[in-house]
Formats: structure tokens, sequence, C-alpha cells
């Protein structure tokens, strides 16, 4: 996108109170306080996805976190470093909490198509027993075979990540037993659409350059690793923006910790950059919004009956919405993307019961090979995350309460062909997978439903045997990178270039910078530097 600087004393809109029309204005406002920023947010609080809930347990002091969205951040990128810094300059360092390389927390699992639980190898003696596992069969040939194989992708083609592996590989079982699983957790996608360039573009990168992905991977690794350098919208950050923030050292220190956690949840992030908003002279965040039009070429909007007009407007929302809200017909018929819902559910209860007492660890994911009958698309193990991370600028001690607290991930790709099921379907596919799948004795226990976006009252009592079972629907909250995407993402700045001036910008997860929290706080940061 072509995007044109902001007159003295300009007016903004932001559509969308989520990460990414937060992170977006937040940088502006620091960047340019003399302009007037205006966040319209549908909801009635700010963070969009991410949201985190507590329940009051009545028979004891002790709150439950239950996270409904996004919870961690993992790896060290150019947006989690800015992720840790703004929450540093918002004073929200010691809710910061951060895993060791060498936790138990940090144990992966997939489950194989005998629903048995396979631990991603972290070791020699876990990587020996990944072998045997019988969930690479026929995959360590491939990868022998791989340097071999013939062919490229050409520059203006595109291909599924379950295609280009098969041919790669000369079969699709590296793609039906192992990488379906990882895509789930990311994209809750179907491999056999999404794009290659889209969601593995180093893959294309590596085939591109040496023809073939072991070779390039072999290389790499006999490469002297380059001198570690802020990238360019960082080096501005902290310049123009944070510049006592030291982000190098940052990098050095989060490269210990493969995951980050905030201590109340992550919707902290969101909350603390709105209130930071919402003190600012320049900045109103009107809540409950409704928008009715949106003018990308004047630029205007209508929202509650009332004509705004701005000098740059700027959408974070669901794209097949922002289509119906957008007047341009040319923008308005290149918007519409896939988007998958998911079925979440946060699962409690006060004894250990709940996670395999010999798999502990981050949780698993169900690959494309599992028969899956209940739409699985994977199990974070929250309790043990909960346990084994530590404060990143404190010394506060980590509860180390015996509860067991799990999420399931339920849906994607697979309600986009079987129809989203009634809450009775999916309470039976909750129950199957705790007595099937994590062997959880359900005759001993008394099971509590709670569809969570109907409750008023966020508090309950648990006793010993209780298991509780808070649910979500979360519609069409993933949009779906595939096959084709790069070429509709180019076409739509084309035709957005022509008609906008510069004066209408895209965020969020649509056709920005990518699907992770850090993708959307970066792209925010990229675009404010650009219209500053």
């Amino acid at each position: 996108m072509n995007l044109n600087k902001i007159p003295h004393n300009g007016r903004v809109a932001v559509i969308g109170g989520g990460i990414s029309g937060l992170s977006f204005s937040y940088f502006l406002n620091k960047l340019r306080p003399d302009i007037k920023i205006n966040i319209f947010e549908s909801q009635n609080q700010p963070g969009g996805w991410i949201k985190s809930e507590y329940l009051q347990l009545k028979n004891e002091k002790q709150k439950v976190l239950l996270e409904k969205g996004p919870r961690t951040l993992r790896g060290v990128s150019d947006g989690s470093l800015l992720i840790i810094d703004v929450l540093r300059n918002l004073n929200q360092s010691s809710k910061i909490e951060v895993m060791a390389h060498d936790s138990i927390a940090n144990r992966k699992y997939l489950l194989s198509r005998e629903n048995i639980l396979v631990q991603v190898p972290n070791s020699i003696k876990s990587f020996g027993k990944f072998l045997s596992s019988g969930i690479v069969n026929g995959i360590l040939k491939g990868m022998l075979l791989e340097p071999f194989a013939k062919g490229r992708i050409s520059p203006n083609e595109d291909e599924s990540v379950e295609s280009f592996i098969t041919r790669r590989f000369g079969s699709s079982k590296l793609s039906d037993n192992i990488l379906s699983g990882v895509l789930h957790g990311i994209y809750a996608g179907d491999i056999s659409k999404l794009s290659v360039r889209s969601v593995l573009p180093s893959l294309v990168s590596l085939e591109t350059e040496n023809g073939s992905i072991i070779k390039g991977m072999i290389k790499k690794i006999r490469e002297t690793p380059p001198t570690k350098e802020l990238s360019a919208s960082l080096a501005s950050y902290q310049d123009k923006i944070s510049s006592n923030s030291n982000l190098l050292e940052l990098a050095s220190t989060l490269k210990k910790y493969p995951m980050v956690r905030l201590k109340d949840g992550l919707q902290t992030l969101p909350t603390s950059m709105a209130k930071y908003l919402e003190s600012q002279p320049n900045v109103e965040i009107f809540y409950n919004s409704e928008i009715q039009e949106i003018n990308a070429k004047t630029p205007h909007i209508v929202v509650n009956n009332q004509v705004q007009k701005y000098d740059h407007i700027r959408s974070t929302i669901n794209t097949n919405t922002l289509s119906k809200l957008i007047t341009n017909d040319e923008i308005k018929a290149v918007l519409p993307l896939e988007y998958v819902s998911i079925f979440l559910v946060n699962i409690y209860c006060r004894k250990p019961i709940l996670i395999p007492s010999d798999k502990n660890g981050f949780g698993f994911l169900v690959p494309k090979v599992n028969q899956n009958h209940e739409s699985l698309l994977g199990i974070m193990y929250d309790s043990d995350i909960e346990r084994h991370v530590k404060p990143l600028y404190s010394n506060e001690k980590i509860s180390t309460d015996n509860y067991n607290k799990i999420t399931l991930m339920m849906g994607g790709h697979y309600y986009n062909k079987i129809g989203i099921p009634s809450n009775n379907l999916n309470v039976k596919a909750i129950k199957n997978v705790l007595s099937s799948i994590l062997n959880t004795s359900l005759k001993d226990h008394n099971l509590i439903f709670r569809n969570e976006a109907q409750m008023t009252d966020k508090s309950l009592s648990l006793e010993e045997n209780d298991i509780m079972i808070s649910y979500n629907l979360h519609r069409d909250c993933i949009p779906q990178y595939n096959v084709g995407y790069e070429k509709q993402k180019q076409k739509l700045y084309e035709i957005m270039n022509q008609q906008c001036n510069g004066k209408f910008s895209l965020g969020g997860m649509g056709f920005a910078a990518g699907m992770g929290v850090p993708d959307c706080v970066m792209n925010g940061l990229v675009d404010s530097l650009e219209i500053a």
C-alpha cells in the first residue's frame, strides 16, 4: 500500500479496537500527538479476539483465568520485542512471564492415528521414540530422496502446502502426519487449500534458491549467522518512540525463553494500550459503535447515522464485514476471504485428572492422519504452562497448586465442510475427547457446563470431583490464506493505490502482515511510521 502523510492536526478513523487497531493508534499517537484519532469498536471492551476472563470460585478465594483467544507469544520476533517493550512502557513489566527451553511445559505432542500422544523431539532420547512411533513411517525415505526431486514452483504460480510437500518428498505423509497438525495450531486451516507461498514462504525460498529444501537447510546450517541488527522499523521505533528500550539486549534475553505469557492474561496488552490511549487528549475510543458505511476515496464514514470526514481511515476488521460496508465497488469485490470458526473450550478441575500424567507439556496438535470425528484441532495444557513459567522482571513466586486446566480448540476448516454442530453435539464431542483421548473417567466426576457468552454470573462453586467446562463459539475468527491469496492481496493493493490516494489502509489479520499477535502489532508500527 502507498500511504500519504497525515497533515498537521489531521484526523484519523480506526475501525476496530482489537490489538491491530490499538497498536496502530498507540504508535501513531506516540509519533504524532497532534493527530486526532477516533477508534470505533463494536464491542463494549477492547481486545477483539484477545479475551481473558476470570471466574471466582465461591468456596475459596481463588480465581480461575480463562483465556478465550490467543494466550502466549512464541519465539523472538520484531513483534514480540515490540510487545514486551510496550508493556514495559505501560508499567506492566511485573505481568510478563517466561518459560525456559528445558521446561517440562515446553514439551509438545502430536496425536497419532491411533490416538496416542507422540512427543515432538527435543532430545536424542525423544528423537528415538519419535522415530519408532510410526508417525514418521515413509517420511525418512522421502527426506533422503527430496534433494533429487525435479521441478520448482515458478514465480507466477502458487500451490497448496500439501501439493508442495507431496511434490518435494514423493508422498503426502509429512503433511498428513505432522505439518497439517502444525497448521491446525496456527490457521485452523486445510493443508490441501492453504497457500505454501503465504504460510510457508521459507520453504519456497529454499526450493527456488537451492533446488531442494534439504540442500538449502544444510547450506544454512553451515553458513555463519549474520550479525544481529535491528530492522529499519525497530530502529525507527527505538529512535523516535522508546529511546531507552535497548531492543538488541532484550532480543538476547528473550532467546533464552521460547514462550512468553502475561500473568493476568494476554488481554492485559490491549487493555493497557486502550487505557493509555484514553488518557491522551487527542484520542477517543467509541465502544458499541455501529459503522454503516465506509468511503475509502473521500474518505469518510457513516457511524451511528452520522457522516464523519477524515484524512485517513484504517480498517482492522474482518474483510468480509468490511466488504459490506465499503462503497468502492472494485475494492469491495476483492476483499472477501474464507474464514473459519473455532469452538473454544476451557476445562478446569481442582484435581490433576485432565492431563495425562506421563505426557505433561505445552499441549498437543491433531494432524490430518487422525480420523478425528470431534473436529479437534489441538489442546493446550494451561495449568502446566502456568506452573512452569517465571516472572521476567520480578522475583514473585508462581503458584504450585495441583489443579488441572486445559483448552480445547475445535472446528476450523472442518466446520466449513460439515457445518457448525449444535451445542449438544459439541458437548458430546467434548466428553469423547475427555474420555477417549485424555482418559479422564467421567463417571466419577460431575460435569458443569457453561455457555460462557450467555453467562452473566462470573462465579461458581466447585467441589473436588467437579469438572468445569466453559465454551464459546468464535464465528469467522481466522482468515484463510488459501492458494491464490498473494495475487488477491496484490490486486487489492493495486486498486487501493489507484483509488484511495494513500488515505485508506488495512491492518488486522486479513490483508496485512500475518496471523499472529506480534504480526499485527508490528504491522501497526510499520504503517504508522509511514503516515506519521
